[in-house]
């Protein structure tokens, strides 16, 4: 069997949010190509778990030396400008003592930010998911975060465009999570579509006659979530509890108290549960989901488990990213688009309305996750090119 090296933010094991779901799918999954050993870089001590090594990175041996202390420097410059370092801070830690007398047939890297820590390409013909394609994460993200005037963003831009093309020249293949981003980065040939696949799927539950709630779910740690959300609380929920003032919006997630109680929790029917543990019997007894975000990259992980949970997601144009259909289309499949609070609302009123097109079109959710988001969808993508 093949031994393999992955390369990982984030403890594979965990499956809280979308992106460490992501980081689990694709460690189980190359797990039915051979024996695969992790190495997660973080700041503090962990004990290590079968095959799992947590790198301490406070207690690297060559912190505090003048040529990395200005590496350090400039990675920590090019981090703050553009979201990602230029060349890995460390080329450390040295695999073979971790994993003596092991040799690496392949390096898999969990997206592009692992490479601020390692250079793996002298190790093994490597791969990287990329899953955010970097540069559209930087024109959405970093740029209104930085508040970036033209000039600043185009400097940074061709830097991080200028990074991403010599990676491309090192890895041996790579994978991103929206079919438009194919091609963008190296060579076709080498860049391969890997779905998004929601984990939190349950079986549906009780729901029940009066469902009355919808629900934005995710983290207040990521800037699009916050952006979006806002907007949505300030300019389409007063025209929805206007006119459905019955109806209850939640925000689900963690690190929201601080902004609800400064921002929203004057606005009526407007609730924050945090995290919820039982999301299966959230869904049963929501109406449908909101996705409002207009930034970001990829595909949004929470449209798709909105729809494997049989739910109606109503998306902005951002949120339905990826999935390569028409606004008909993807209103047959239970995801629906708004532009304007007019759209949200005109919608919102045929799903109360008319109960079995409502239920038609979650019904339909369901079976194209079924058919087009399942586990072996992801594990082939996987494998067709790690043997390309």
């Amino acid at each position: 069997m093949m031994n393999i090296l992955y390369l990982a933010c984030q403890d594979p094991r965990k499956t809280e949010v979308g992106g460490q779901q992501r980081t689990f799918l694709l460690w189980n999954a190359l797990q039915k190509h051979g024996n695969v050993y992790t190495i997660v870089p973080v700041f503090g001590r962990l004990d290590p778990a079968d095959k799992i090594y947590f790198w301490d990175l406070n207690a690297s041996e060559f912190r505090g030396q003048l040529k990395y202390g200005l590496k350090e420097y400039l990675n920590f410059l090019l981090w703050w400008k553009t979201g990602l370092a230029i060349k890995p801070l460390y080329s450390f830690p040295d695999v073979k003592k971790i994993f003596p007398g092991i040799k690496f047939d392949m390096v898999v890297c969990r997206h592009f930010k692992v490479l601020d820590y390692f250079n793996p390409y002298d190790i093994a013909p490597t791969f990287i998911d990329l899953d955010d394609y970097p540069l559209t994460l930087f024109k959405t993200v970093i740029t209104q975060q930085k508040k970036y005037n033209f000039i600043f963003s185009f400097i940074w831009g061709n830097l991080l465009r200028l990074e991403l093309w010599w990676h491309s020249l090192q890895w041996a293949g790579a994978w991103v999570s929206n079919r438009e981003d194919l091609g963008k980065t190296g060579t076709k040939n080498r860049t391969m579509l890997l779905n998004n696949i929601p984990l939190n799927v349950y079986d549906g539950g009780t729901a029940p006659l009066d469902r009355n709630i919808l629900f934005m779910i995710g983290g207040a740690f990521y800037y699009p979530n916050v952006d979006g959300l806002n907007n949505f609380l300030t300019t389409v929920w007063p025209i929805i509890h206007k006119k459905h003032p019955n109806l209850r919006f939640f925000i689900v997630g963690r690190g929201w108290e601080g902004l609800f109680e400064e921002k929203w929790k004057c606005l009526p029917n407007v609730e924050c549960t945090g995290f919820v543990s039982n999301l299966g019997e959230l869904y049963a007894k929501c109406l449908a989901t909101v996705v409002p975000i207009d930034s970001g990259a990829g595909t949004c992980i929470k449209t798709l488990e909105s729809l494997s949970n049989g739910r109606i997601c109503f998306a902005t144009p951002f949120g339905a990213r990826g999935l390569s259909l028409t606004k008909s289309e993807l209103s047959d499949i239970g995801v629906m688009v708004y532009e304007k609070p007019d759209d949200f609302l005109s919608t919102l009123e045929k799903i109360l309305a008319l109960p079995e097109w409502r239920k038609e079109r979650e019904k339909s959710a369901r079976m194209f996750i079924r058919e087009n988001y399942s586990r072996a969808s992801f594990d082939l993508q996987v494998s067709s090119l790690l043997n390309r």
